[in-house]
């Protein structure tokens, strides 16, 4: 499957993203609300396309999805958990260089 999505394979890329959306889109909605866990569901697999080369198997896949997924929400969330932030100050642009700016509500 890596291969053919490595070759531009759309119907490839849809399996991957079919396969492991679910519990991304989890991760992303419990801490942020339905339509900012799709944002940040389709960020996170256009960041892991984007490195599709790097990868030999599905497995290599899966690992950098979980990393890059994880990194996203701790840029998200690092501020509030330092204090800088109310709950409700969630929402704005997100800078990480790893991702680009994403922004939320």
């Amino acid at each position: 499957m890596i291969l053919r999505a490595q070759r531009g394979e759309a119907a490839a890329m849809e399996a991957l993203y079919r396969r492991h959306a679910a519990w991304v889109y989890t991760l992303c909605r419990n801490v942020t609300n339905q339509a900012e866990g799709e944002e940040l569901t389709q960020a996170v697999f256009m960041n892991t396309f984007r490195k599709l080369t790097d990868m030999k198997n599905e497995s290599d896949f899966a690992n950098r999805l979980r990393a890059n997924t994880v990194g996203l929400l701790t840029t998200l969330l690092a501020p509030h958990a330092r204090g800088d932030s109310s709950p409700e100050k969630l929402c704005g642009p997100i800078l990480n260089p790893q991702f680009g700016q994403t922004d939320l509500c």
